[in-house]
């Protein structure tokens, strides 16, 4: 194989690096050597390998202008030709070479600092007649800002591996100078200088460094540069614009509905030429011939410009700015508030004029109106800004609100257990009502004529009613009811008597005022009522407040009467026993009687309130006609005990 690489001193002179590659032969053991040099004495130390490991090689190496970065082109496997950047500034030599970074993929190729700052370097291989270049060398990393194909070459050029040499040269004072006069084509903006070919070290009077310049003003224009083998040139361009350059436009909105757009065209700096101009709308008509139009509606216009040697059409366009006025307002309103309002014209607007729609206006944003009376209204806002204005419209609906609402009730006293009838002052507006009657005791309803409503306890009671209305606010109403109690009555339990016995005396045994009025069943309106037969009686109380209250008695029969002395045991249907018949058995609490003959002999016992009695037999066999005794033993249930004794005669 053969070896081969490049060399390369750093700006300082105190370092040198080195790189070798083999071709045709295997990977070596180090490819890239960093050196210190003695410029004076020429002795080259200290040396280190950038890459210990075995790689095919390198070949292109350079410092930055600092000297604070090394880059090298190094190929680490076949497949792969990487340039790297390593950190000089790093302190020890394993720092240096761990600070390698790759910055992009490339080529076996020179790598040489240029006079403006910039490494260059040969492209890849495909891109024939180009060189890229890293435009920031002493930055770290991909902060270089390495370039691809950034330098173009002239025609036939190309670059392999190498690079030339520097060569030393002489600039002489002479200068070569070339004179370009260039007429700018009619309406071309901007016209663009090109300097000539092969030469370096480009320079505008400007300051400005390009070979390619682009002017918008007519003008005399300076390029300096230099040329192989040592010229030195400086050429003059003059330009000028004699065959016209397009106006400045000026446009000025037209309001809405208005004729106050206009356009102005004005002469580009520099343009002294003078114009003919005919206007025409979008209909084809002829409108003007100056250089403006005024006193127009938003639309799109022609305007036809001529010149002594150029014509040209141009079509311009008056917008319509759209500033609107707008606002919302509440659909249903009520007399004395003011109706919910928010103005949401556009910011251009700065003056504000409401026709509320009943002969009264207000300016400003947002004003405090209030109507006076219920109606349908239609508010317009009209509005006006620096120059141009606008009007909204909206229908409001205004609702009467109530001045005399109030709570009336059939009465304002009432008796425990009755009702009363509520009566609410409604309107057509009115969606609901609320009521409260005490505690627990709250209801909704639509707006009805009447409420009936009864209380289930005594005394003093407060009603509120609230009314909701459609739009006007809420209004209240407070009533106070006094529901007195019914009088307190109680007979006591039912009762007996015997007739012809002790007299029953029924009266209110609860306490009771002395104006009380009583009223009897019987008739009677005393407040002790005498009771000599069974019955059912009643009592109603009626108090000062016409409350009534009425309680009821039954009185019981509990004795015997007209017990018979003689009965015929014949089967005729007619006293074939004997018993007492007129007793009131549920009187009767245990009862007993026995019959026996004139001998003693008891002849008949029973303890039955209620059957036969006695047919006349003992064991079986029919008794004989004669006088017996009786005797009945009872027992009441109102406490009392009674017994019956007599004689009784069998008749056949």
């Amino acid at each position: 194989g053969m070896m081969f690489g490049t060399m390369t001193a750093s700006p300082d002179q105190k370092r040198i690096a080195a790189t070798q590659c083999f071709v045709g032969g295997s990977a070596i053991d180090g490819s890239t050597f960093l050196y210190d040099f003695n410029p004076k004495t020429g002795l080259v130390s200290n040396p280190f390998s950038l890459f210990p490991e075995s790689i095919t090689g390198a070949y292109g190496v350079c410092f930055s202008g600092d000297g604070s970065k090394l880059y090298v082109s190094c190929n680490k496997s076949t497949n792969l030709l990487q340039l790297y950047q390593f950190d000089l500034a790093a302190t020890g030599d394993d720092a240096i070479r761990n600070s390698q970074t790759p910055i992009a993929l490339s080529y076996w190729t020179h790598l040489k600092l240029a006079p403006d700052g910039k490494i260059y370097l040969g492209a890849p291989p495909n891109s024939v007649g180009k060189m890229s270049c890293i435009s920031y060398p002493d930055r770290k990393g991909l902060a270089c800002g390495y370039m691809e194909n950034a330098l173009q070459l002239a025609a036939g050029s190309t670059m392999d591996i190498g690079l030339p040499a520097e060569i030393a040269f002489v600039r002489y004072d002479t200068a070569l100078s070339q004179k370009y006069e260039i007429e700018v084509p009619c309406w071309q903006e901007t016209q663009m200088l090109q300097a000539p070919g092969g030469g370096w070290d480009y320079t505008w009077e400007d300051g400005s460094s390009s070979n390619i310049r682009t002017v918008q003003q007519a003008g005399q224009y300076i390029l300096s540069y230099y040329t192989g083998p040592c010229l030195y040139h400086k050429d003059t361009f003059l330009v000028r614009f004699s065959g016209g350059r397009l106006p400045g436009v000026h446009i000025d909105a037209a309001c809405k509905n208005s004729n106050d757009g206009a356009i102005q065209l004005s002469n580009a700096p520099g343009d002294t030429l003078h114009y003919r101009y005919t206007w025409k709308n979008a209909s084809g008509d002829t409108i003007a011939s100056g250089s403006g139009i005024s006193d127009v509606m938003a639309g799109i216009y022609s305007v036809h410009i001529y010149s002594a040697r150029c014509d040209t059409l141009l079509l311009l366009t008056i917008p319509e700015p759209g500033y609107t006025v707008s606002f919302f307002a509440d659909s249903l309103g009520c007399t004395g508030i003011a109706p919910g309002l928010s103005n949401t014209s556009d910011p251009y607007f700065s003056h504000f004029v409401w026709h509320w729609g009943d002969g009264n206006t207000s300016e400003g944003k947002e004003p405090d109106f209030r109507y006076e009376k219920a109606g349908h209204y239609q508010i317009m806002l009209s509005g006006v800004g620096e120059k141009c204005r606008d009007t909204a419209y909206q229908a409001i609906d205004i609702d009467q609100a109530m001045h005399d609402f109030y709570l009336r009730t059939g009465k304002d006293t009432l008796c425990l257990g009755t009702s009363i009838f509520l009566y609410p002052a409604t309107d057509s507006t009115t969606t609901e009502l609320h009521w409260d009657l005490g505690p627990g005791n709250k209801l909704s309803s639509p707006p009805v004529k009447a409420l009936e409503h009864a209380f289930d306890t005594e005394g003093l009671h407060f009603i509120r009613l609230t009314a909701h209305f459609r739009a006007c606010p809420d209004l209240e109403s407070n009533r106070t009811v006094m529901v007195h109690p019914l009088p307190a009555i109680d007979l006591g339990d039912n009762q007996s008597l015997c007739s012809g016995g002790s007299i029953l005396y029924l009266q209110n045994l609860k306490p009771a005022a002395t104006t009380y009025r009583h009223q009897w069943n019987t008739g009677d309106t005393t407040s002790v009522l005498v009771i000599k037969q069974a019955g059912l009686y009643s009592l109603k109380e009626t108090d000062n407040y016409g409350c009534a209250n009425e309680n009821t008695i039954e009185i019981n029969k509990n004795c015997f009467l007209d017990l018979p002395n003689i009965f015929t045991p014949n089967g005729d249907g007619v006293n074939d026993y004997f018993f007492p018949r007129q007793l009131l058995s549920k009187g009767i609490h245990s009862f007993k009687m026995q019959i026996v003959n004139r001998n003693g002999l008891l002849v008949f016992e029973t303890q039955q309130a209620e059957g036969h009695g006695w047919d006349g037999r003992y064991g079986g066999q029919e008794q004989p006609a004669g006088v017996y005794v009786y005797q009945v033993k009872l027992s009441l249930t109102n406490g009392k005990d009674e017994s019956y004794q007599g004689n009784l005669t069998l008749c056949r």
